[in-house]
């Protein structure tokens, strides 16, 4: 499991701690200025979250090469350029434990009132009981190394891979520590919650994330015909473990319905402007979809329908069509559809099915979440319900919610 934050450093002398800073690249620390006093031999310390490790052997002990200091910088009592770089003797080997923090860009403007985080060496006070936890339906955008390139990571915490025997099967989603929603139909192979389980924190499949293995398959129980009531709860054995890249996705009361015309995200696995079935490895993507209505979705899809039949969407489904990004194909099965309300991330559908990757003008078939809101408390009590409807959704390519994870070097903590 990866450490929390895995830039941090332990900048030392004589390997007595002086001050904390982050790593910014293969060989490169930044600091602040005023914690390198007079011609001392630093080092530091990589890959542990313990000033003093219990395991010395996963902790990474650096000598300094150079150190560069910023010009401006007087001396203690004078703030103005407060920052230092430190060369490191060797290239760190990045692993699960010992990433790099992204630096903002000098256009990038801190808004007042942005959340952030203070990261440092400190024996601060966590204001809940669980370490990490920001609440349902809270985004983060951070980096972190994949195969040699830095990539963005945590913008959608709850998304989950279902495994069946060790294979990818479907997509979940996060909705409360011990429980997993996805669609019905990913059970299908077998109702032996030992056979499956899924890795939470993942950006790509396949991917060495967390695997947690599942204790109970929940699903519902009008599921019969493949179409309707596809819908289906995954128990965790234990409770998850909050971080950055791990986090739950609220869901909906019973009133809180997309409206037609809003646009939401489908967060799925894939590549990004592909037109056939994309292949391994997959990479964590969103597609901007427009709700439409449940005609539209009955007049494209009636060459389906049976003898008699005169609907094919029924008041539980929601029907969406793409607007731009990666197509969303039958590996996506169990995705989340979220929507923006009031700046938290409120997932109103459950991806069902769609007819194909080739198939743009097919709408993609949801399982809305706000019509098994009772279904869902029956077997979960304590999950979080969302009802503050504002009164648009907003549009996704304005407003992504994101909160920003700012590495400033030693942070000192009064």
């Amino acid at each position: 499991m990866s450490r929390h934050w895995p830039w941090e450093v332990s900048l030392r002398v004589e390997d007595e701690h002086v001050c904390g800073g982050a790593l910014i690249d293969h060989k490169w620390v930044v600091t602040a200025a005023h914690c390198i006093k007079g011609t001392k031999e630093y080092s530091v310390t990589l890959g542990t979250a313990q000033l003093k490790p219990t395991n010395p052997r996963m902790a990474v002990s650096i000598q300094v090469k150079d150190i560069i200091m910023h010009p401006k910088f007087w001396g203690r009592t004078f703030t103005i350029g407060d920052v230092a770089l430190l060369q490191l003797h060797t290239p760190v080997v990045f692993n699960n434990y010992v990433q790099p923090i992204c630096l903002p860009e000098p256009t990038f403007d801190l808004k007042v009132g942005m959340q952030c985080w203070v990261t440092g060496w400190s024996q601060a006070k966590l204001r809940y009981s669980e370490p990490w936890f920001w609440g349902c339906g809270q985004t983060n955008l951070s980096c972190k190394m994949v195969k040699g390139k830095l990539v963005e990571a945590g913008k959608w915490p709850w998304q989950v891979s279902i495994l069946f025997m060790g294979m990818y099967i479907c997509s979940g989603s996060i909705i409360h520590h011990q429980w997993v929603l996805t669609a019905a139909h990913c059970l299908e192979r077998s109702l032996d919650a030992s056979k499956y389980s899924v890795i939470v924190g993942a950006q790509h499949l396949p991917a060495n994330g967390t695997q947690l293995p599942l204790v109970r398959l929940v699903t519902h129980e009008n599921f019969k015909d493949l179409i309707s009531d596809d819908i289906a709860l995954l128990k965790l054995k234990d409770p998850i473990l909050w971080s950055p890249f791990v986090q739950p996705i609220c869901l909906p009361t019973t009133k809180l319905v997309p409206p037609i015309g809003a646009s939401c995200w489908a967060i799925v696995w894939g590549r990004p402007s592909v037109k056939v079935p994309p292949r391994p490895p997959y990479s964590l993507q969103e597609v901007s979809v427009k709700i439409i209505k449940s005609e539209i979705c009955n007049q494209q899809y009636q060459f389906l329908f049976l003898k008699g039949q005169k609907k094919f969407i029924g008041k539980d489904m929601l029907c969406a069509s793409l607007e731009w990004g990666v197509d969303s194909c039958q590996v996506n099965s169990g995705s989340s559809l979220v929507c923006q309300v009031n700046k938290t991330w409120v997932q109103m559908g459950v991806e069902s099915w769609s007819f194909s990757c080739k198939q743009h003008h097919f709408p993609n078939i949801y399982t809305g979440t706000s019509h098994f809101t009772q279904w869902i408390k029956q077997q979960i009590t304590d999950v979080k319900f969302i009802s503050r409807a504002h009164p648009a959704f907003l549009s996704p390519a304005l407003c992504t919610g994101y909160i920003l994870l700012v590495s400033l070097g030693s942070l000192w903590l009064l």
